[in-house]
């Protein structure tokens, strides 16, 4: 009876979490990672009420050739947008076959549209294909792709409903930050989906394989799954979506549960030799973490919140569910001798080789720390993905046949009377001429380009310009209630180097030239820019603080000033690795590979106090315990290390990048652990 009610309520359990995440989850924003009061978001705020283009997605229609010369690629645009239009009533489609142009002719405003509806047909004046104004708008410079612009008032949520409609379509290309934070989400839940049941399998039979029970290995996933759904309803409950940190989380979640379990089951016949320091390890490792949560960044706030969780619920899931579900199901490991031998040479070995193993660890981490100075922060969205997938294809198109990979605002702070004047137009040719020295920039759109359409098509003066104005005819780009003009930087790329360098540029085109206006750089790219920097440096001072953390519940457990010192070098020695390598090698930290550092740490602490307390706690000699406490540790990086590559499958690099080094993280905690500590240990002693 007490197993039918075990299963009856947790397929309950288990269900009511899935249909709660599958109701509640939305699309990651990055803008979300910053607090609303933070000056960088209240700064974009200002922005989006003014210009509103964040979500904007651009629409390519490749077409074999000139599409205005064949009717049937025109119906084939008007299809579209017509659809586009009946997917939301939040949609703003703008295409060749529902806009307006203008005509003013002797100070008569006439707008009239490009396509005529009634005779299904294209009809504008010839001489806009030479217009200033309507330059790579509608149309590429060869005239076969056709550009659509999608607006949403909703955010990336709303376009999951155009971008399934647009992918049924052949020979169409999209771009824009709504849809990257779509394909992020998607390709977050196919990692999910094809990792789980590898995960599954390979743990399942690992624990088989060292503890001979089918049902050591079925609890093992109980308690797993248990911890890991916790976590994931708690993440999706907070957020109501699921960030790079809160997947993150979820990894850390498995681990602390995978650790837990290995040493539960290995001194299961002896309870009070795993207990206490997995006690401990838990707690150190969760004031480590929820260290993070004092600081005001909202991404630091939540990973150490969500991986603080993870470890408690890990702990309480192994320690007090897993010995009920033992009861009911009968469940009894069998002891393995499996890497028992190997403490006892690790001793033999430590001992004798105590002084050229303390050189050595000396020299390679002045190695690695010297390399660290040259890490630096890097990031590309349109390089996320692997080069065959959809947006890595759609990046290349926009890029080569576009020429179109994003665009930065310049804000000319000045006067609107003073912008709108036609006197102000040869200081705009300027600005225009100076900008497009930079090899970065491909196009700069403004005001300027409105001012030489009307000298191209009527006559440039005061009193046209001002009939324009009363048609909002400016209002994209010089808003009626601001005394500021907007300048729109088309960009060759959205490299982090590439878009500081331009960033630079700007500032000091602007500082050296005194006619021209007071300038705010700013749109989507900038502020993803400044988020990107911020995190990055902002997350290393948390991780310093949780270090810190650390350190104190390593004096306040142990008591001793060297022993608390010792155990921090173990812990120091992954993070020294881990960072080395990406100064040596030239791998920028980017937003996802930031967070590997806190993650190394947490399983190094975890290693580190199970070693520390039979040595320090229950007085045991090393060569003692050595034999008992190397064979959990080695199981749970081994393990660990044959999951993780499984990473490397998606086709999200930046995951592929963080299960490598973790990898390398956790082989070098163990080393550290089983090596460098006994060494360090023995020298002590001596």
């Amino acid at each position: 009876m007490a197993k039918i009610l075990f299963l009856i309520l947790n397929t309950l359990l288990f269900s009511g979490s899935i249909l709660y995440i599958k109701n509640t989850v939305k699309p990651f924003d990055l803008l979300d990672t910053v607090n609303k009061n933070h000056p960088i978001s209240k700064e974009f705020q200002d922005y989006q009420r003014k210009y509103g283009n964040k979500d904007t997605l651009t629409i390519a229609i490749n077409f074999k050739r000139n599409f205005l010369k064949d009717p049937k690629a025109i119906l084939k645009i008007d299809n579209i947008t017509q659809d586009l239009e009946g997917l939301s009533p939040t949609f703003q489609v703008s295409s060749l076959t529902n806009a307006t142009y203008y005509t003013l002719s002797n100070g008569l405003f006439k707008t009239k549209y490009f396509f005529d509806e009634k005779n299904q047909k294209l009809s504008f004046e010839k001489n806009l294909f030479k217009s200033p104004l309507y330059k790579n708008i509608f149309w590429d410079k060869t005239k076969t792709i056709s550009l659509i612009y999608l607006r949403s008032n909703r955010g990336p949520g709303d376009l999951k409903k155009a971008i399934s409609y647009l992918r049924s379509k052949k020979e169409i290309h999209l771009f824009g930050h709504g849809y990257f934070q779509q394909i992020v989400r998607e390709e977050g839940i196919k990692g999910q989906i094809l990792a789980v049941p590898i995960f599954v399998l390979i743990t399942f039979f690992f624990f088989y394989f060292v503890f001979k029970s089918f049902k050591v290995s079925l609890s093992s996933l109980y308690i797993i799954g248990l911890s890991y759904s916790a976590t994931l309803v708690f993440i999706i409950f907070r957020e109501g979506t699921m960030s790079p940190f809160g997947s993150l989380a979820l990894l850390i979640s498995f681990i602390m549960a995978l650790s837990d379990l290995v040493h539960y089951f290995y001194f299961k016949q002896k309870p009070f030799k795993v207990i206490r320091p997995c006690f401990y390890t838990s707690i150190t490792t969760m004031i480590g973490l929820f260290s993070l949560c004092i600081s005001d960044i909202e991404p630091v706030f939540n990973f150490g919140l969500y991986s603080g969780f993870a470890v408690m619920v890990s702990f309480l899931s192994t320690f007090f569910i897993l010995p009920q579900v033992s009861k009911i199901f009968n469940v009894h490991p069998k002891k393995s001798d499996f890497l028992f031998s190997w403490g006892a040479n690790i001793y033999n070995f430590c001992s004798k080789k105590k002084t050229p193993i303390l050189l050595l660890f000396a020299l390679l981490t002045t190695f690695f720390a010297t390399q660290m100075r040259d890490i630096k922060f890097k990031e590309n969205f349109l390089e996320q993905f692997r080069k065959g997938h959809s947006f890595s294809k759609d990046a290349d198109f926009f890029r080569k046949k576009v020429d179109f990979s994003g665009t930065i605002d310049i804000l000319l702070l000045k006067n609107r009377d003073d912008l709108l004047s036609p006197g102000f137009m040869p200081i705009e040719k300027e600005i225009k001429k100076q900008l497009m020295k930079h090899p970065s920039i491909l196009n700069v759109q403004s005001v300027l380009n409105i001012k030489e359409d009307l000298l191209f098509r009527s006559q440039l003066s005061k009193e046209n310009i001002s009939v324009l104005d009363q048609f909002s005819i400016f209002e994209p780009l010089l808003p009626s209630e601001a005394d500021e003009s907007r300048l729109v930087i088309t960009l060759k790329d959205q490299d982090s180097d590439q878009l500081k360098d331009v960033v630079h540029f700007i500032n000091q085109t602007f500082q050296n030239n005194k006619l021209f206006p007071k300038i705010k750089i700013s749109g989507y790219s900038k502020v993803r820019f400044q988020i990107m920097n911020f995190l990055f440096t902002t997350f290393y001072g948390s991780f310093f603080l949780s270090l810190i953390g650390i350190f104190i519940c390593f004096l306040f457990l142990f008591k001793s000033l060297k022993l608390a010192l010792i155990g921090l070098i173990p812990n120091l020695l992954p993070v020294i690795f881990i960072s080395g390598i990406q100064g040596a090698f030239g791998i920028g930290v980017n937003f996802y590979l930031v967070v590997l550092n806190c993650i190394v740490l947490g399983i190094s602490v975890d290693d580190t106090i199970h070693f520390l307390y039979h040595y320090d706690q229950e007085k045991t000699k090393l060569s003692e315990f050595l034999p008992t406490i190397a064979p959990p540790l080695c199981m749970t990086t081994f393990l660990l290390c044959i999951l993780l590559p499984f990473f490397y499958l998606s086709a999200f690099l930046s995951f592929a990048q963080v299960s490598l080094f973790l990898c390398g993280g956790f082989l070098t905690a163990l080393v550290a652990d089983l090596i460098l500590l006994p060494s360090l240990l023995l020298a002590k002693k001596s």
